[in-house]
């Protein structure tokens, strides 16, 4: 199974880009989790 992280970088990936609310309603997670997925995310230079 994958993880958050890495659903939230192949739907980015796949799409060329997406809002936090479209990230957050494809997964179904608060726009507030995904912020903090997307900071670690940026923190780790994906």
């Amino acid at each position: 199974m994958q993880s958050t992280r890495g659903h939230i970088v192949e739907l980015l990936k796949r799409h060329g880009g997406a809002t936090v609310d479209e990230l957050s309603k494809v997964l179904g997670l608060a726009s507030m989790t995904i912020r903090q997925h997307l900071a670690i995310l940026e923190r780790d230079s994906y």
